[in-house]
């Protein structure tokens, strides 16, 4: 009876032995065609984002913004030449760079003076369709969706 379980252990250890050499063998690592392409189109992206002059890499970079139900609220205009009213404050790159950059504004609750400059042709559209879009609710909402947030009222060594 003793010889009839070690050969069913041997068997089943043969077995398994032989299911780890032939998942050794099937080259799971590899990347299959789909993720090869999606790898060659980052590093293509890359490369062509690469330029020495700083104002040229922002032609790559953050060019769609599609900006819904977001409330902004400016701070109190102490210095008139910091324009911290103005939403989409582009310091980083000249008018002539960032005009050409689709950046548009719907619903969006703007207050105590902030506003939004939206650039790029009003014809234009985003290259992501409407079914890929979550609708968004007007920016009077934002009040209302987050008026439970802020920090927990946690004590150490006590569930929070």
């Amino acid at each position: 009876m003793a010889s009839v379980g070690k050969g069913y252990a041997l068997i089943l250890f043969s077995v398994f032995f032989a299911l780890i050499i032939m998942g050794s063998m099937a080259h799971v690592a590899v990347f299959d065609e789909y993720w090869q392409k999606r790898a060659e189109e980052a590093k293509k992206t890359v490369r062509e984002a690469y330029h020495p002059n700083p104002e040229e890499v922002t032609n790559h970079l953050n060019i769609h913004v599609h900006d819904q139900g977001n409330r902004f609220i400016a701070p109190p205009l102490i210095n008139p030449k910091a324009n911290a009213q103005q939403v989409t404050k582009r310091e980083y790159s000249p008018e002539s760079v960032w005009k050409n950059w689709l950046w548009r504004s719907e619903g969006d609750l703007m207050m105590n003076g902030a506003y939004f400059v939206p650039s790029g042709s009003p014809k234009a559209s985003f290259p992501f369709s409407k079914a890929d879009m979550i609708s968004a609710k007007p920016g009077t909402y934002v009040t209302r969706l987050t008026r439970f947030s802020g920090a927990l009222n946690c004590k150490i060594g006590k569930p929070c």
